[in-house]
């Protein structure tokens, strides 16, 4: 058996323990529920208007890019038009304008691959902060993400309520 069925398997377990063994001077029974994480990253506007601004730095680096690829088109072409001695200079400054531009596309990807990921992880740790929110203004034990369940009744799912809390204390904030 693999490892991640044994941990699947012991997490079954635990979670069934949990359910069926509680505290018999427990005051009321475990509320358990689940979120789909993916669904909720995906339709928060934060969410969102973070992935536009991220494509509009994407296309402006593009667009740089592109100059840079035409002044060394630009460059080559006039290649013809010399003499072997220019030539040999021109081509130079061909070799350090190709580097310059592997370098630009090297050091923008690094960069909007960071901003990207700092966002998520921000994103993450807003949502994660409004699930345990909701969980506690609604008196839930456990939540759970969707990736996690082999078998999920609708009955329990959190994440169209998670979803429009997200949104809402966005829209309140961001007027």
């Amino acid at each position: 058996m693999s490892k991640v069925k044994i941990l699947s398997v012991l997490a079954v377990f635990v979670l069934v323990g949990l359910v069926f063994f509680q505290d018999a001077e427990a005051a009321s029974p475990m509320k358990i529920g689940y979120a789909d994480y993916a669904a909720v990253f995906q339709g928060y506007d934060k969410t969102k208007e973070a992935y536009a601004v991220i494509r509009e730095k994407s296309q402006k680096k593009q667009k740089e890019g592109e100059a840079l690829i035409e002044n060394v088109r630009n460059m080559k072409n006039e290649l013809e038009l010399l003499t072997d001695k220019q030539r040999d200079r021109k081509q130079a400054e061909i070799d350090g304008e190709i580097r310059k531009l592997q370098d630009f596309e090297r050091e923008a990807k690094v960069d909007l691959d960071r901003e990207k990921d700092n966002m998520e992880k921000e994103l993450f740790k807003e949502i994660e902060a409004v699930i345990g929110q909701y969980s506690i203004k609604n008196g839930y034990s456990l939540i759970i993400s969707d990736r996690v369940l082999v078998y999920k009744q609708e009955q329990y799912d959190i994440t169209r309520e998670v979803l429009n809390l997200l949104n809402s204390k966005y829209r309140k904030t961001s007027k």
